[in-house]
């Protein structure tokens, strides 16, 4: 199975805030599970968390023209047909 995560409006908001350590810390809260010890969303870890201002407007345009539901839709799709041995989650 496939599993879309939708990342998108999490990066939207985390990327508005300054790059600091404060960023940081709001990305570790969104990645680390309640206990603080392993990765709970974990297809955001392939996002910098400290990326640069023009992540904001990218991500903006991803947003209007819903993404997600198209990466979602892709994956409903790609699931009739394919044969799938392990569970995965995908995010934008």
């Amino acid at each position: 199975m496939i599993e879309h995560v939708p990342l998108l409006s999490i990066l939207y908001d985390l990327y508005q805030q300054p790059r600091d350590m404060a960023r940081f810390q709001a990305y570790l809260d969104v990645l680390l599970n309640e206990q603080k010890d392993d990765a709970d969303l974990l297809p955001i870890v392939m996002a910098n968390p400290m990326g640069r201002e023009h992540l904001v407007d990218y991500i903006g345009q991803l947003l209007a023209f819903d993404a997600e539901s198209i990466a979602q839709q892709a994956i409903d799709e790609a699931a009739q047909t394919l044969t799938i041995e392990h569970d995965y989650r995908h995010g934008l």
